[in-house]
């Protein structure tokens, strides 16, 4: 069996679960309301004041079960699986085009069990929230879409006009009634094209585009395929 050297690179792949059954291996007594940064530090710490202490082999070829692992897992480029969850309320977005966006998330185990005994809870929402622009905190639209319970991810199809989204995780319960249980960034979103119309083809435009042809091309497409463009219809 394969033993690992605890860094600080390799316990920040683990989830707070799995680093605070590690913890309980090196016999360090973790307050519920200790941080993850803290929880490392103190491994480290134990690791440098007894580095021949707790065994941290892996569940490779000799492991009887599951447990005798503590789910660790290998550090990057050996091949190895990332953990299935981080344990934590958290939402990510990233844009796969100006159209698609890729949506993924996490929930807290002591969350999702509170959420599937609670007999009022219905379901898990994707809240999808439009905002004009940075600066600008009033949502001028949203949409939701509902998820199943075990999903992790969702491709979302973005509004053409769309500039700035949030993506919120939410439980809904029996009366209308939601929990938000992770928010995410504020996400810019590319224009998809410009505007074109009689006065963008009067503006002047800089050298550098100039230079590249664009105007020109711009004017063709205008002249000969207006209809392509439906800002100007």
């Amino acid at each position: 069996m394969e033993r690992v050297n605890l860094t600080r690179a390799y316990l920040e792949t683990l989830s707070s679960a799995d680093l605070k059954d590690l913890a309980d291996e090196y016999g360090i007594d973790i307050p519920e309301n200790l941080t993850r940064r803290f929880v490392i530090a103190e491994l480290l710490e134990a690791c440098e004041e007894n580095p021949d202490g707790a065994p941290l082999d892996l569940c490779e070829g000799g492991a009887k079960d599951s447990k005798s692992c503590h789910g660790l897992y290998k550090p990057f480029g050996n091949g190895s699986d990332l953990p299935s969850s981080y344990n934590e309320n958290k939402i990510n977005a990233v844009l796969r085009n100006p159209a698609w966006c890729y949506v993924y998330w996490d929930i807290k185990k002591s969350d999702y069990a509170d959420l599937m005994a609670d007999e009022f809870f219905t379901r898990f929402i994707l809240r999808i929230s439009y905002f004009p622009n940075p600066a600008e905190q009033s949502v001028y639209d949203d949409f939701d879409i509902s998820v199943e319970k075990d999903d992790r991810d969702q491709y979302v199809l973005l509004s053409a006009y769309a500039r700035m989204a949030r993506f919120a995780l939410v439980a809904e319960f029996e009366g209308g009634r939601c929990a938000e249980l992770a928010r995410s960034e504020l996400l810019r979103i590319p224009c998809k094209h410009p505007y074109i119309g009689n006065l963008f083809l009067q503006r002047d435009f800089a050298p550098i585009f100039t230079l590249s042809g664009l105007p020109d091309l711009i004017r063709y497409q205008y002249n000969e395929h207006r209809q392509s463009f439906s800002m100007d219809m």
